[in-house]
């Protein structure tokens, strides 16, 4: 890099955009040990920076020193060099290439340019270091910028720019408020801004509406027609890349955003989006470490997948949601991507899993499908939850199909998951004629070594033996249960029923402890029965006023989980509770 050029920013190309918000948010400089500015290629940084040093030498708040790095830096010597030069050209007026060079055996230390900077003062003076991004993470450049950052004296700043965050640690900078941070999409032209650039040009701003606020690619669209801009996105973005980093794009671009598990699972190999997206202009990161690229990467022409890939991509990202338990994601993925025929698989998973979806999703979900999936064994299966959640009274048909349904295409687990579902709706219907009819099937399952349906056959034991009143039935039923077999939904409501049977009998601390040890409930709605009968419990040891205290709050929050048997539940304790602690106006 010419030395003249590494000491001077550019000029502002005549009919630059002058873009005031940025402007006045780099006045910031002064006020801030460090301010850092990151985003991609094209989002017009240097152009900004050029403009800033330029404002500020009409009033000057301080002296500004320009150092654009170049890949050499890196080593950390010539950077260290040259960065004392600039500074004391400030101190003397000697431009930098004619500074004398000193000391050319062994580079200057942080501590060498700090003391120049203290020597200005009170004059305050900011470093301005553009392409900071060539300063790669353990680097002696990194490591000595990161040095001068610290030893600074307080008339000292600097501003760094580039294509990712810095490798220089700021973090209880940032915790001091000292840091501040200017990202991509603050970098991109506002509705304003691209009005005012689409008005210099004459051009109507509609024409606009495609270049997701980058400024190379309104720059680039104002002054050429047809697929040149793509062309552009191809030569001077996409082509650095690499083939696995242009695919890596693709993939979460036709996907609309992902984490590395998503990604990873899409594409059949490890991926770090951090890291592969690094230099990647218009990518939102999310919490989580989700990213989602702009909608307009899904117009460019060289990253369209093939129809087989794309669908092939898309299959392993939803078998990877589901098996993650995520079944609102891969259900609307594989909606929006018309993969009707794994709607009815997700559908069951999540009805049969542990974490099973509120009336309100499953509402959504139903009514989205698509009609030929509408009587798939899935879609029955949800429908019968459906019921079982709403209105238990109703659900026995619904379930009753859906056991027939997954007993006909052979999922066993499924089929067994719907017995599980209407035991539970006869059990809190007392229903023991209902039972009885289900119970067979149950034990045939067990009989052929099925080891859940054992399991749930000792949960089904126990329930029927709780409808007969044998409370030491109850506990002997569960004891047999082998553990770690139930899943978590099964082996709470197991533990609870346990807890119940023993508050009963008269040992409710015995009750409290199990209640208390129960995790937190996959499922909202019994999540609400374990709080109300820990409730329950503290009453039955004299916790009176605790309990009073949040009767309203758990009632509403039953009532918002929608499970018309709980609420009725809830309703009656809540109401008897208050009327025997002497608040009848809050039991009526």
């Amino acid at each position: 890099m010419p030395r003249s050029f590494r000491f001077e920013p550019p000029e502002p190309r005549p009919g630059s955009l002058t873009r005031p918000r940025l402007l006045r948010a780099l006045l910031g400089r002064w006020e801030h040990r460090v301010t850092v500015v990151v985003g991609g290629p094209g989002l017009g940084k240097t152009t900004l920076l050029a403009q800033a040093v330029a404002e500020n030498c009409l009033g000057p708040r301080g002296r500004d020193v320009w150092i654009g790095l170049s890949p050499g830096d890196a080593d950390g010597d010539t950077l260290a060099r040259d960065v004392l030069a600039a500074v004391t050209a400030q101190a003397t007026g000697v431009a930098p290439a004619d500074v004398p060079a000193a000391g050319r055996n062994e580079a200057p230390g942080p501590a060498a340019v700090a003391d120049a900077v203290w020597r200005l003062s009170p004059a305050a003076l900011c470093l301005v270091v553009d392409d900071v991004h060539w300063l790669r993470p353990g680097s002696p450049g990194a490591g000595w910028l990161a040095a001068l950052v610290d030893a600074l004296p307080a008339n000292g700043h600097v501003l760094m720019a580039g294509r990712w965050a810095p490798a220089v640690p700021l973090a209880r900078l940032y915790s001091q408020g000292a840091v501040l941070r200017l990202v991509e999409d603050d970098l991109r032209f506002s509705d304003d801004e691209l009005a005012g650039f689409a008005a210099r040009r004459g051009l109507a701003v509609e024409r606009f509406g495609d270049t997701g606020g980058w400024p190379a690619m309104a720059e680039l669209t104002a002054s050429v027609e047809g697929e040149l801009p793509g062309d552009y996105l191809w030569e001077e973005v996409l082509d650095p890349l690499g083939p696995d980093r242009r695919r890596l794009l693709a993939a979460l671009s036709d996907l609309g955003g992902a984490d590395d598990g998503l990604a990873a699972a899409a594409l059949g190999r490890p991926v770090d989006l951090a890291r592969e997206l690094d230099g990647v202009p218009l990518v939102a990161q999310g919490a989580d470490g989700w990213r989602v690229p702009h909608p307009l990467w899904r117009t460019v022409k060289a990253l369209a997948l093939g129809p087989e890939e794309r669908s092939d991509l898309r299959r392993r990202a939803v078998d990877h949601l589901v098996a993650g338990a995520r079944h609102d994601e891969a259900f609307s993925l594989a909606l929006d991507a018309g993969l009707d025929d794994m709607l009815s698989g997700i559908l069951r998973d999540a009805t049969v899993g542990p974490l099973r979806p509120d009336a309100r999703r499953l509402d959504r979900w139903l009514a989205s499908l698509p009609p030929d999936v509408r009587d798939s064994p899935g879609a029955v299966l949800a429908a019968g939850l459906r019921a079982a959640l709403s209105s238990p009274a109703d659900a026995v048909e619904p379930l009753r199909t859906a056991i027939g349904r997954c007993r006909e295409s052979g999922d066993t687990d499924g089929e067994l998951g719907a017995l599980a579902l209407l035991g539970r709706v006869a059990w809190w219907r007392g229903d023991v004629t209902l039972l009885a009819e289900l119970f067979p099937r149950v034990l045939e399952l067990e009989a052929a070594g099925h080891p859940v349906a054992r399991a749930i056959a000792g949960v089904g034991r126990a329930v029927i033996a709780d409808l007969e009143g044998d409370d030491e039935l109850v506990l002997a039923s569960l004891d047999a249960i082998e553990p770690g077999v139930l899943d978590e939904a099964w082996q709470t409501m197991a533990d609870w029923l346990r807890a119940m049977i023993l508050q009963g009998r008269g040992d409710a601390a015995e009750a409290l402890a199990i209640l208390d040890a129960i995790p937190p409930a996959t499922d909202p709605a019994f999540a609400l029965t374990v709080e109300g009968s820990g409730r329950l419990t503290r009453w039955a040891l004299g916790h009176l006023d605790e309990v009073l205290a949040g009767v309203e709050d758990l009632v509403e929050r039953i009532r918002a989980a929608g499970i018309a048997q709980n609420l009725l539940v809830g309703l009656t304790q809540g109401a008897y509770a208050l009327a025997a602690g002497g608040h009848v106006e809050r039991a009526r």
